[in-house]
């Protein structure tokens, strides 16, 4: 390889250094990257070292001769055609392109200087005066030029009711007040118990003297006209109760209408008079319209282990002119023969019933009998 001392550089051999300063023959072509000389296009080559094989006549004006590398043939003719490029008339213009976007906000100018004060204006109106009304929740406000304005009822509805709060202290005692009317009469004690027995042998085991009439056409029992019998009062043969009970008419005056029913009850069984129902005898009495009362008298005698034996005695009270007498209407025993009548299957050891109902005619008013007292005496052997 040899180098001149101008800007081309001959290769002789296939390939140069970049400084043209040496050559290093290792083939048959110039290798990729090998720059020889300062050449004006080389550096937009890809492969440099292509040389023109014949002359190259560039518009007429300039010869670039044979062996010319390519890259400094093509800086030749660039630099022929821009030396020879005359400008053309100005065409014409274009038509007007968008509005482009709007430039950003120029800064703020200074403050300008201040205008005239102008002139007072007219005074206004204010509010002189308000008022409230707790009652209707109303706000009037009073204004300076002498008109007004109310508002509607301003109050909310009742809210909710809060907590109970905590109870307070309890005050001191007051005065004793003045003593209340008496109250009525309460309703008749549970009976009491047995009393021990006298030195005569007689215990009373039931007093009732709360008056009690009739409720229905139908036999009912006479509220506070009911005693149960303990078990065993009558625990031996010859021992007996003696009973007596007392009717009125309505008010304790005499009986308005016939047919009006008393009946004895022992042990839930009727103490009946087996003749009839509608005489005035037994322990099924029928009162007599006129009379002022009646009174049963019953002996319940037990007369064995298992039975009990039934006295009946009914008393009257007739009313003649101006004066009255009781005479005994009824005969000692129930079945008119002078024996008593007998009460079979009698379970002493348990409790039986003792009890009074009554009952009204279908034509009487209701409440045309009255129980007025009852009395249950225990006679030991």
């Amino acid at each position: 390889m040899s180098c001149s001392s101008s800007s081309s550089c001959t290769c002789t051999c296939s390939s140069c250094s970049s400084s043209c300063s040496s050559c290093t023959c290792s083939s048959s072509s110039c290798k990729t990257g090998c720059n020889c000389g300062s050449l004006g296009c080389s550096h937009l080559l890809n492969d440099k070292c292509i040389r023109l094989t014949n002359a190259l006549n560039v518009c007429g004006v300039k010869t670039i001769p044979a062996g010319t590398y390519y890259d400094s043939a093509i800086k030749t003719i660039v630099d022929t055609i821009c030396a020879n490029v005359t400008t053309g008339a100005t065409g014409p213009a274009g038509a007007t392109g968008p509005a482009g976007p709007a430039g950003p906000a120029g800064p703020t100018g200074p403050t300008g200087a201040t205008g005239a004060t102008g002139s007072t204006g007219a005074a206004g109106v204010g509010v002189a005066s308000t008022s409230y009304a707790a009652g209707t929740g109303i706000l009037t406000f009073n204004y300076s030029n002498g008109t007004s304005f109310a508002t509607g009822d301003l109050r909310g509805a009742t809210g909710a009711t809060g907590p109970t709060g905590p109870t307070g202290p309890t005050g001191p005692t007051g005065a004793t007040g003045a003593a209340g009317a008496t109250g009525a009469t309460g309703a008749t004690g549970a009976a009491g118990t047995n009393g021990t027995d006298g030195a005569d042998n007689m215990a009373i085991l039931y007093t009732n003297f709360t008056p009690q009439a009739s409720t229905s056409t139908s036999f009912t029992t006479a509220s506070g006209f009911e005693f149960a019998l303990p078990a065993n009062t009558l625990d031996a043969v010859g021992e007996y109760l003696h009973i007596r009970a007392l009717f009125t008419g309505p008010g304790g005056g005499a009986f308005a209408t016939p047919y009006n029913k008393i009946k004895v009850m022992f042990g839930g069984r009727d103490l009946l008079d087996t003749r009839s129902t509608m005489v005035a005898y037994g322990a099924t009495h029928v009162a007599i319209p006129k009379t002022q009362l009646c009174r049963l008298d019953i002996i319940l005698r037990r007369s064995s282990a298992n039975t009990l034996a039934a006295e009946v005695n009914v008393e009257q009270c007739h009313s003649r002119g101006g004066s009255s007498f009781i005479p005994n209407t009824a005969i000692p025993c129930t079945d008119g023969t002078g024996v008593p009548e007998t009460i079979s299957s009698v379970n002493f050891a348990a409790n039986n019933d003792i009890e009074i109902q009554l009952a009204d005619d279908a034509a009487a008013p209701v409440g045309s009998i009255v129980a007025q007292t009852l009395t249950i005496v225990h006679y030991k052997s």
